[in-house]
């Protein structure tokens, strides 16, 4: 039998985009996302069209100027600057702007932290941003087993990434925020956060930190703190102490605190509750 090749030529594959270097990653970005409009990437990221013109045509970009793509283009900060993986993250493959999901804090903007994710999401009454992600709470978490709080296991909490958008010192009152260090060392927690003093009670200023484990420290005592505010609020957590330790009526309860430089995200007070 003779054998039937085809004389039909192999349909030519695609080349490959030119992303050998930031610049041609950049120039990529403006022609698929804008259509090759300069002004319009310029516009959205911030910068002057003509700077974006410049790394364009071939140009090397500056670190700001990568970071504002990442920070407002939704890419892959690994491929912008090395070229590595692919531009748009897993979860925007597909066009939709998904947010990411964790189940546990992490330590800076979700897309410098991609391989940390477990997955995307979906809201569409949440506007997208590349410094924010959902928190998914786990039924363990201390924040979770303490009923005051009110949350329960699998609730999504938005949280901010960006120092920027963080409140201000001086308006910390119940915010729930990922700190590191405190008590803690280097690792994150979930924290309640109160700025303190700096007013009439001359107590220096500072930043509580209420991390909602107080009931499952061993050899502790437990302590149960009210405070009443002047719009009416009252806030009640738990603290402990080491037994004999400033015991008595008098005795101020052993809060610990952190700086403001130890937040890493910021709670923004948007709950998706599963179910």
């Amino acid at each position: 039998m003779k054998s039937i090749m085809s004389n039909t030529p192999k349909r030519a594959q695609a080349p490959k985009p030119a992303w050998a270097t930031a610049s041609e990653r950049i120039k990529w970005l403006v022609e698929t996302k804008f259509k090759g409009n300069r002004s319009a990437l310029a516009k959205a990221i911030g910068f002057s069209h003509t700077i974006v013109g410049r790394v364009a045509a071939g140009a090397t970009p500056g670190r700001r100027l990568l970071e504002a793509v990442v920070r407002h283009l939704y890419v892959n900060p690994v491929w912008l600057e090395r070229g590595e993986g692919q531009p748009l993250p897993d979860g925007h493959a597909d066009g939709e702007r998904r947010l990411p999901v964790a189940t546990a804090a992490r330590p800076g903007p979700p897309l410098s932290h991609q391989h940390l994710l477990e997955g995307w999401l979906l809201v569409p009454e949440v506007v997208p941003s590349p410094s924010v992600y959902w928190l998914a709470l786990q039924g363990d978490q201390p924040i979770v087993a303490q009923p005051s709080t009110g949350f329960r296991g699998g609730d999504l909490l938005l949280m901010e990434t960006d120092p920027a958008k963080f409140p201000k010192e001086s308006s910390l009152i119940g915010d729930v925020c990922v700190v590191r260090g405190g008590e803690g060392g280097s690792r994150l927690r979930l924290a309640t956060l109160d700025r303190r003093g700096g007013g009439f009670d001359d107590e220096d200023p500072h930043i509580e930190a209420d991390y909602h484990d107080a009931v499952k420290t061993p050899g502790m005592v437990v302590e149960n703190v009210y405070r009443h505010f002047p719009n009416g609020q009252v806030q009640h957590f738990q603290t402990s102490r080491p037994p004999g330790r400033g015991a008595g009526p008098a005795a101020e309860p052993l809060i610990p605190t952190v700086r403001y430089t130890d937040i890493v995200a910021v709670w923004l007070r948007i709950l998706r509750r599963r179910g």
